[in-house]
């Protein structure tokens, strides 16, 4: 009797079109594009695609080399078919500008919705059949020249974000105000101006760090989440003008956050800044006008604690915000500095009533050990009645030998400190190595 004949099963071909579709969309674009050497089934799968992905896998395959990565971005736009919701093109040995002039003007017919060019390697400008991608409602750029037309919209964009981007002949509040949705926004080292007015009604997130002499928000009654480092200041603190009152530097650049939840400030020149002409004893009390009555998480780093005035903008921060309930702060505190105007401030504070009703949650940064450091760490423990955890995390720039006496003196002294709250504990680290660690019932 013969044998029947076994029919293979090509379970590859086989596979469910969804199933097909989303592995697709898991392969690097070169990989996608090989698949249809797999089978008949499988030929020219890839060319619906919704998006498009060139990045350093594409580079790393093709040995980086300009021509064949043209030439590959080329027949793939040439044989899709079909919308294209998202093109990328990051971390690639730069196209001319002519190349990018000629993919844009074939994304803007499409679709685009989502357009990523990030090219670190060299600058280039952008061209202006950009603004005829009026779709899109994500837009990332980096390294390169930006130049708008008299009259443009980005009517649908939403997330916007600008790393090392210069601007010419028009201005950034130009922009902005061409964006009417605009929700999340970054801006990080660009170029063409030092003054920022932030303008967007429905502006729920921004991310903020460069070279800025002013800024100054306006109208911005969503914004919930931020984050700023401005370098800037760290050398130009005493060049930068100051004021008091409701023109002051602490006002102009707060007073338009009082819808914050969560907010981010880095570098030691902020605080530095913010500090700029005013009397550490009075300003925590000051401004009482002025609350963030929506913040919960507050992160502060670099905190020069030796600076009365750092510390006193801090402890304003704090104070004005009644129902924050995460604290994280690091300090950049100098090794010889001296303790007693910042120990007379926070005694002071204790003396008028200073209490941080809410706070539940403390992570420290510090280098342990230091005066001003421990006097403040000494302060948040007896003001803050609802306190559940204060993780503090060291770093002992002493010697082996020393640091281990110095670690068991110092851990000593901070488990000694009272607490106001009865169900607060402490952890201390080094090195991302807990050392120590008392429940609340150790009093």
């Amino acid at each position: 009797m013969k044998r029947g004949r076994i029919r293979k099963v090509d379970r590859i071909s086989d596979l469910p079109l969804n199933i097909m579709e989303h592995i697709l969309t898991r392969l690097p674009i070169r990989d996608a594009v090989r698949t249809s050497v797999l089978s008949k089934k499988w030929k020219y799968k890839w060319v619906s695609l919704p998006e498009l992905v060139f990045d350093y896998s594409l580079q790393d395959a093709l040995q980086n080399v300009h021509d064949k990565i043209v030439k590959f971005v080329d027949r793939v736009l040439l044989l899709h078919r079909g919308p294209i919701c998202k093109f990328e093109l990051s971390d690639l040995s730069s196209p001319s500008l002519s190349d990018i002039h000629q993919w844009i003007s074939f994304l803007s017919r499409n679709g685009i919705k989502e357009l990523i060019l990030s090219m670190p390697c060299s600058w280039y400008e952008i061209p202006s059949c950009l603004f005829s991608c009026d779709r899109l409602n994500l837009l990332e750029l980096s390294h390169c020249l930006f130049r708008c037309p008299p009259k443009f919209e980005f009517k649908h964009l939403k997330s916007l974000s600008l790393c090392q981007v210069e601007f010419a002949g028009f201005t950034f509040e130009d922009l902005v105000s061409s964006c009417p949705l605009l929700e999340t926004l970054t801006l990080m080292w660009v170029r063409g101006f030092t003054n920022l007015t932030i303008e967007a009604p429905k502006l729920k997130y921004l991310n903020l760090r460069g070279h800025f002499k002013d800024v100054h928000f306006k109208n911005t009654p969503l914004l919930a989440r931020v984050e700023i480092d401005l370098d800037w200041f760290d050398s130009n603190v005493d060049a930068l003008h100051s004021g008091h009152g409701e023109t002051s530097n602490l006002i102009k650049i707060l007073g338009g956050l009082v819808g914050v939840e969560d907010l981010y400030m880095a570098s030691v020149g902020i605080l530095k800044f913010l500090a700029v002409g005013i009397v550490p004893k009075i300003l925590p009390n000051a401004f009482h006008h002025l609350k963030f009555y929506h913040l919960k998480k507050l992160r502060l780093t670099s905190v020069a604690f030796h600076d009365s005035a750092v510390v006193s903008v801090a402890l304003y921060l704090i104070r004005s915000a009644p129902y924050l309930q995460k604290l994280e702060i690091s300090g950049s505190t100098r090794v010889d500095a001296g303790v007693e105007p910042v120990k007379e401030l926070l005694e002071l504070q204790e003396c008028l009533g200073c209490s941080f009703n809410q706070l539940q949650i403390v992570t420290m940064k510090c280098s342990f050990g230091l005066r001003p450091e421990l006097e403040f760490i000494k302060f948040l423990l007896s003001v803050t009645p609802a306190l559940e955890k204060m993780s503090i995390h060291a770093d002992s720039k002493d010697d082996t030998q020393c640091r281990s006496k110095l670690e068991s003196t110092i851990l000593e002294e901070v488990m000694r400190f009272p607490r106001v709250s009865s169900k607060a504990e402490i952890e201390c680290f080094e090195h991302l190595q807990i050392v120590e660690y008392r429940p609340s019932s150790w009093m």
